[in-house]
């Protein structure tokens, strides 16, 4: 029983991992838009859109990572 809750923690946190790969990418994405529309003089507020949107990605990153990988179960919390 115990390989078994293994395996499926491992898949569980290979999910997370797949997540946070999408948003890396996704963050990296935006910053070659950012790069793109600036290098061809876009207007500022798609900019600024753009920039406002990579940094709610990397937080959803940074949330996502501190209630995964780094958190403690609430049931360790009670030792």
């Amino acid at each position: 029983m115990e390989r078994l809750a293994t395996e499926w923690n491992e898949k569980h946190y290979l999910e997370v991992d797949a997540a946070l790969l999408f948003l890396d990418s996704t963050a990296r994405r935006i910053d070659k838009a950012i790069a793109t529309l600036r290098a061809e003089g876009a207007e500022e507020h798609l900019i600024e859109a753009l920039e406002r949107s990579r940094d709610e990605v990397v937080d959803t990153r940074r949330r996502l990572m501190q209630g995964t990988l780094f958190a403690v179960p609430k049931a360790q919390l009670s030792i």
